[in-house]
């Protein structure tokens, strides 16, 4: 059923402002560095062609984003999901589920505008008054 993550803030300390349970993953799909010449970027870019992310939001929207576009995830997104989905040539073609409980949401964070498959970070974010300790994200691979 894949790996479900939860916590809890244990001690806010002297902290008045309110806080917020939030766990960040990064998705790395087709590492490279800033030594890879035209040659090895444009082949790693083929190589995302079909790469999609799917994402829902809280409203029910539906969105996909291709890979090779130039977006800020964090601006195209549409607002906070409820569920991801993936399927990447970087992992083997395995395919990525990623959904969250209904007092928690998933943002993609800011990055600015570069495609999808040189990664992104996916923030998971317990609403403010609920319990982070009975939400869940859920992480799943086939």
């Amino acid at each position: 059923d894949g790996i479900a993550f939860s916590g809890k803030i244990t001690d806010k300390g002297t902290l008045t402002n309110p806080l917020h349970f939030e766990i960040s993953v990064n998705f790395t799909f087709y590492p490279n560095n800033s030594k890879d010449d035209a040659a090895q970027m444009k082949a790693l870019e083929t190589r995302a062609k079909k790469d999609v992310l799917q994402y829902e939001t809280l409203s029910r929207k539906r969105l996909k984003i291709e890979f090779c576009d130039k977006v800020n995830p964090a601006t195209i997104a549409g607002g906070p999901a409820s569920r991801l989905e993936f399927k990447s040539a970087g992992f083997d073609g395995t395919k990525f589920e990623i959904q969250t409980t209904d007092k928690a949401k998933l943002t993609l964070e800011d990055a600015g505008m570069k495609p999808l498959w040189r990664g992104f970070t996916l923030l998971w974010r317990v609403d403010e008054g609920a319990n982070a300790a009975t939400q869940k994200l859920t992480i799943t691979a086939k």
